[in-house]
């Protein structure tokens, strides 16, 4: 990839694209044709959710610049998805029929929460962040997917 100075952010931007949706192509081709059978998906899976991606969020909160952050910004972001969080509950019990077991209202609340707050920030997020803002705000995107990334499962029994 080009410097960003001499480059419109457009033609960055379609760039980062490509490359992700590329990658999601030659993912669901070696899935589709056999390259990665059921056992290689899960031990794709389990490395990259319990080391690589925890080793990655690690490295880069440990070496965060505190200093450089935008706390603004992060404010608004946090600010933002809490008011989602707010009218996702408000909007639960309107979804719910009145013939529902109680309790189906925070079950619904609860999946529109999570499907509207939670995002790729690392796979799509961090690209699309590079290609159009400067590098003084790079790290955002890794505080911002630390703190919204869920606890590991607990072991089976």
């Amino acid at each position: 990839m080009e410097d960003a100075t001499s480059t419109a952010p457009i033609e960055i931007f379609v760039e980062v694209v490509s490359v992700v949706i590329g990658v999601q192509v030659l993912g669901y081709a070696c899935k589709r044709s056999g390259v990665i059978n059921k056992e290689g998906e899960v031990g794709l899976s389990t490395y990259l959710g319990h080391v690589g991606l925890p080793a990655l969020l690690f490295r880069q909160i440990a070496t965060l610049d505190w200093a450089t952050l935008d706390w603004r910004l992060l404010a608004a972001i946090i600010g933002a998805k809490g008011l989602v969080c707010l009218i996702s509950l408000a909007l639960g019990p309107l979804v719910t029929r009145h013939t529902d077991p109680n309790g189906t209202s925070y079950l619904h609340a609860g999946l529109m929460i999570l499907t509207t707050t939670n995002s790729d920030d690392i796979g799509l997020g961090y690209p699309l962040f590079t290609s159009l803002y400067p590098p003084a705000l790079y790290n955002h995107v890794f505080l911002l997917a630390a703190l919204q990334a869920p606890p590991a499962p607990p072991e089976p029994p």
